[in-house]
Protein backbone atom coordinates (compact mmCIF):
# COMPACT_ATOMS: atom_id res chain seq x y z
CA UNK A 1 0.00 0.00 0.00
CA UNK A 2 1.54 3.47 -0.84
CA UNK A 3 1.81 6.18 0.94
CA UNK A 4 -1.38 8.07 -0.24
CA UNK A 5 -3.41 4.68 0.46
CA UNK A 6 -2.65 5.02 3.79
CA UNK A 7 -2.89 8.63 4.55
CA UNK A 8 -6.47 8.26 3.27
CA UNK A 9 -7.01 5.17 5.29
CA UNK A 10 -5.90 7.51 8.65
CA UNK A 11 -8.02 10.39 7.55
CA UNK A 12 -10.89 8.09 7.47
CA UNK A 13 -9.95 6.46 10.40
CA UNK A 14 -10.13 9.98 12.39
CA UNK A 15 -13.06 11.07 11.02
CA UNK A 16 -15.08 8.08 11.89
CA UNK A 17 -13.69 7.93 15.23
CA UNK A 18 -14.64 11.93 15.88
CA UNK A 19 -17.93 11.32 14.53
CA UNK A 20 -18.55 8.35 17.00
CA UNK A 21 -17.33 10.94 20.13
CA UNK A 22 -19.36 13.50 18.78
CA UNK A 23 -22.39 11.23 18.43
CA UNK A 24 -21.84 9.82 21.77
CA UNK A 25 -21.23 13.43 23.25
CA UNK A 26 -25.03 14.38 21.59
CA UNK A 27 -26.31 11.55 23.12
CA UNK A 28 -24.80 11.99 26.38
CA UNK A 29 -26.06 15.63 25.94
CA UNK A 30 -29.31 15.04 25.28
CA UNK A 31 -30.25 12.75 27.77
CA UNK A 32 -28.38 14.89 30.59
CA UNK A 33 -30.55 17.86 29.53
CA UNK A 34 -33.79 15.49 29.26
CA UNK A 35 -33.01 14.93 33.11
CA UNK A 36 -31.90 18.20 34.27
CA UNK A 37 -34.80 19.97 32.00
CA UNK A 38 -37.31 17.67 31.17
CA UNK A 39 -40.33 15.76 33.71
CA UNK A 40 -43.30 14.25 34.02
CA UNK A 41 -46.25 17.09 33.93
CA UNK A 42 -49.29 16.20 34.88
CA UNK A 43 -53.24 17.95 34.25
CA UNK A 44 -54.98 15.96 36.68
CA UNK A 45 -54.56 16.32 40.23
CA UNK A 46 -53.58 12.52 40.95
CA UNK A 47 -49.88 12.62 39.47
CA UNK A 48 -47.42 13.22 36.66
CA UNK A 49 -48.10 10.89 34.16
CA UNK A 50 -46.70 10.24 30.90
CA UNK A 51 -46.28 13.79 29.09
CA UNK A 52 -43.03 15.64 28.96
CA UNK A 53 -42.93 19.45 29.88
CA UNK A 54 -39.80 21.29 29.51
CA UNK A 55 -38.60 21.93 32.80
CA UNK A 56 -36.23 25.27 34.75
CA UNK A 57 -32.83 24.44 35.49
CA UNK A 58 -30.95 28.34 36.08
CA UNK A 59 -27.81 26.46 35.32
CA UNK A 60 -29.26 25.09 31.51
CA UNK A 61 -28.88 21.61 30.40
CA UNK A 62 -26.09 19.53 30.33
CA UNK A 63 -23.61 19.60 27.69
CA UNK A 64 -21.27 17.29 25.66
CA UNK A 65 -21.31 13.79 27.63
CA UNK A 66 -23.19 15.34 30.93
CA UNK A 67 -25.61 14.12 33.20
CA UNK A 68 -26.52 11.58 30.50
CA UNK A 69 -25.16 8.04 29.53
CA UNK A 70 -21.85 8.38 31.24
CA UNK A 71 -23.18 9.62 34.58
CA UNK A 72 -25.88 6.89 34.87
CA UNK A 73 -23.34 3.48 33.81
CA UNK A 74 -19.65 2.33 35.35
CA UNK A 75 -18.73 1.85 39.14
CA UNK A 76 -17.62 5.89 39.12
CA UNK A 77 -17.99 8.01 42.69
CA UNK A 78 -18.66 6.65 46.13
CA UNK A 79 -22.06 5.22 45.63
CA UNK A 80 -21.11 2.70 43.80
CA UNK A 81 -23.04 0.92 40.82
CA UNK A 82 -25.31 -1.67 39.46
CA UNK A 83 -26.17 -4.74 41.78
CA UNK A 84 -28.40 -7.21 40.90
CA UNK A 85 -30.42 -9.36 43.41
CA UNK A 86 -33.50 -10.56 41.70
CA UNK A 87 -34.47 -12.41 37.73
CA UNK A 88 -37.22 -10.88 36.07
CA UNK A 89 -39.30 -13.48 37.06
CA UNK A 90 -42.03 -12.32 39.38
CA UNK A 91 -42.84 -9.35 41.14
CA UNK A 92 -40.28 -7.51 43.22
CA UNK A 93 -42.72 -6.61 46.38
CA UNK A 94 -41.34 -4.05 48.68
CA UNK A 95 -39.92 -6.38 50.63
CA UNK A 96 -37.40 -7.76 48.39
CA UNK A 97 -36.68 -4.29 46.74
CA UNK A 98 -35.39 -3.71 51.03
CA UNK A 99 -33.67 -6.73 50.97
CA UNK A 100 -32.18 -6.14 47.50
CA UNK A 101 -30.96 -2.69 48.82
CA UNK A 102 -29.56 -3.80 52.10
CA UNK A 103 -27.40 -6.13 50.11
CA UNK A 104 -25.62 -3.31 47.87
CA UNK A 105 -24.97 -1.71 51.65
CA UNK A 106 -23.08 -4.67 52.55
CA UNK A 107 -21.61 -4.82 48.84
CA UNK A 108 -20.14 -1.24 49.59
CA UNK A 109 -18.15 -2.37 52.40
CA UNK A 110 -19.51 0.65 54.60
CA UNK A 111 -20.57 0.03 58.10
CA UNK A 112 -21.83 3.38 58.49
CA UNK A 113 -24.24 3.29 56.07
CA UNK A 114 -28.15 2.43 56.72
CA UNK A 115 -31.93 2.43 54.61
CA UNK A 116 -33.74 5.66 55.90
CA UNK A 117 -36.58 5.54 53.83
CA UNK A 118 -38.15 3.14 51.17
CA UNK A 119 -41.00 4.52 48.44
CA UNK A 120 -42.35 2.72 45.61
CA UNK A 121 -43.52 4.43 42.67
CA UNK A 122 -45.15 3.51 38.90
CA UNK A 123 -41.55 2.91 37.53
CA UNK A 124 -39.16 1.98 40.55
CA UNK A 125 -38.74 1.83 44.47
CA UNK A 126 -36.95 5.05 45.84
CA UNK A 127 -34.31 4.38 48.56
CA UNK A 128 -32.40 7.48 50.90
CA UNK A 129 -29.54 6.04 52.40
CA UNK A 130 -28.29 7.57 55.81
CA UNK A 131 -25.26 8.07 57.32
CA UNK A 132 -25.36 6.39 61.43
CA UNK A 133 -23.36 8.66 62.95
CA UNK A 134 -24.55 12.17 61.65
CA UNK A 135 -28.17 11.06 60.26
CA UNK A 136 -27.48 12.90 57.49
CA UNK A 137 -28.71 11.88 54.28
CA UNK A 138 -25.60 9.67 52.16
CA UNK A 139 -27.10 9.31 48.63
CA UNK A 140 -30.22 7.90 46.80
CA UNK A 141 -31.04 4.58 45.36
CA UNK A 142 -33.60 3.03 42.67
CA UNK A 143 -34.56 -0.59 42.44
CA UNK A 144 -36.20 -1.62 39.20
CA UNK A 145 -39.37 -2.91 39.84
CA UNK A 146 -38.84 -5.80 36.99
CA UNK A 147 -35.53 -6.65 37.93
CA UNK A 148 -34.80 -6.26 41.54
CA UNK A 149 -31.41 -4.20 40.13
CA UNK A 150 -30.33 -1.58 42.52
CA UNK A 151 -28.64 1.33 40.87
CA UNK A 152 -27.47 5.14 42.39
CA UNK A 153 -30.66 7.43 41.31
CA UNK A 154 -29.38 9.52 38.30
CA UNK A 155 -29.29 13.16 38.49
CA UNK A 156 -28.44 15.39 41.40
CA UNK A 157 -27.36 12.06 43.25
CA UNK A 158 -24.48 11.52 41.13
CA UNK A 159 -23.87 15.10 39.99
CA UNK A 160 -24.47 17.32 43.16
CA UNK A 161 -23.26 14.78 45.84
CA UNK A 162 -19.82 16.40 47.03
CA UNK A 163 -18.76 13.51 49.40
CA UNK A 164 -20.79 10.18 47.64
CA UNK A 165 -20.91 11.29 43.68
CA UNK A 166 -18.93 11.15 40.91
CA UNK A 167 -17.45 14.69 41.18
CA UNK A 168 -16.71 14.05 44.90
CA UNK A 169 -13.55 16.16 45.90
CA UNK A 170 -12.90 14.67 49.43
CA UNK A 171 -13.35 18.44 50.52
CA UNK A 172 -16.63 18.27 52.04
CA UNK A 173 -18.29 21.45 53.32
CA UNK A 174 -21.81 22.42 54.65
CA UNK A 175 -24.71 23.58 52.37
CA UNK A 176 -24.40 27.21 51.66
CA UNK A 177 -28.48 27.38 51.71
CA UNK A 178 -30.48 26.23 54.53
CA UNK A 179 -33.06 24.11 54.12
CA UNK A 180 -35.98 26.94 54.52
CA UNK A 181 -34.21 28.24 51.47
CA UNK A 182 -34.02 25.05 49.42
CA UNK A 183 -37.63 24.78 50.21
CA UNK A 184 -38.52 29.06 48.75
CA UNK A 185 -36.60 27.55 45.60
CA UNK A 186 -38.44 24.91 45.10
CA UNK A 187 -41.22 26.43 45.46
CA UNK A 188 -40.48 29.27 42.64
CA UNK A 189 -39.93 26.30 39.97
CA UNK A 190 -43.30 24.59 41.49
CA UNK A 191 -45.14 28.13 41.01
CA UNK A 192 -43.88 28.35 37.67
CA UNK A 193 -44.80 24.53 36.30
CA UNK A 194 -47.21 23.17 38.22
CA UNK A 195 -49.23 25.97 39.58
CA UNK A 196 -51.57 25.46 42.61
CA UNK A 197 -48.98 22.74 44.18
CA UNK A 198 -46.20 22.82 46.73
CA UNK A 199 -42.70 22.07 48.12
CA UNK A 200 -42.74 19.53 51.24
CA UNK A 201 -41.13 21.71 54.07
CA UNK A 202 -39.42 18.92 55.19
CA UNK A 203 -36.67 18.41 52.86
CA UNK A 204 -33.93 15.53 52.95
CA UNK A 205 -30.43 17.31 53.23
CA UNK A 206 -27.50 15.74 51.40
CA UNK A 207 -23.74 16.70 51.06
CA UNK A 208 -24.33 19.08 48.22
CA UNK A 209 -28.19 19.37 47.60
CA UNK A 210 -31.44 18.59 49.02
CA UNK A 211 -34.34 16.21 48.12
CA UNK A 212 -38.18 17.33 48.44
CA UNK A 213 -41.30 15.78 47.34
CA UNK A 214 -44.00 17.84 45.54
CA UNK A 215 -47.50 17.91 46.76
CA UNK A 216 -50.75 19.17 45.36
CA UNK A 217 -53.58 20.57 46.67
CA UNK A 218 -55.01 17.38 48.62
CA UNK A 219 -51.77 17.42 50.19
CA UNK A 220 -50.31 13.77 48.22
CA UNK A 221 -47.13 13.11 47.17
CA UNK A 222 -47.03 13.64 42.92
CA UNK A 223 -43.07 13.69 42.17
CA UNK A 224 -39.93 14.72 43.93
CA UNK A 225 -37.09 17.26 42.61
CA UNK A 226 -33.59 18.57 44.27
CA UNK A 227 -32.03 21.86 44.86
CA UNK A 228 -28.65 22.20 44.59
CA UNK A 229 -27.38 23.30 48.18
CA UNK A 230 -25.36 26.15 46.77
CA UNK A 231 -26.18 27.41 43.59
CA UNK A 232 -30.12 26.75 44.02
CA UNK A 233 -30.53 24.70 40.68
CA UNK A 234 -33.25 22.72 40.58
CA UNK A 235 -33.95 19.48 39.03
CA UNK A 236 -36.91 17.58 38.98
CA UNK A 237 -36.87 13.55 39.01
CA UNK A 238 -38.53 12.62 36.08
CA UNK A 239 -37.94 8.94 35.80
CA UNK A 240 -40.01 7.37 38.93
CA UNK A 241 -43.69 7.62 37.82
CA UNK A 242 -46.57 7.99 39.81
CA UNK A 243 -46.28 7.52 43.22
CA UNK A 244 -48.18 4.04 44.74
CA UNK A 245 -51.27 4.65 47.03
CA UNK A 246 -50.61 1.39 48.96
CA UNK A 247 -50.31 1.52 52.36
CA UNK A 248 -46.64 0.38 51.86
CA UNK A 249 -45.73 3.36 49.97
CA UNK A 250 -43.49 4.91 52.11
CA UNK A 251 -41.79 2.87 55.16
CA UNK A 252 -39.07 4.53 57.45
CA UNK A 253 -36.60 2.90 58.14
CA UNK A 254 -35.19 4.47 62.07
Amino acid sequence: MNAKKIAAALVVSYALLVGYVFGMGMMGGMMGGMSQGYGWYGAQEGGLPDRFLGGYLRGGPAGMMGGGMMGYTGMMGGCGGFWGGYSAYGEITPEKAEEALNRYLEYTGNPNLRLRELMEFRYNYYAIVEEKDTGKGAFELLVDRRTGLVTPEPGPNMMWNIKYGHHATGYITENRLTAEEAVEMAQRYIDAYFPGWKADDEPVEFYGYYTLHILDRKDRITGMLSVNGFTGDVWLHSWHGEYSDKEHEEQVMR
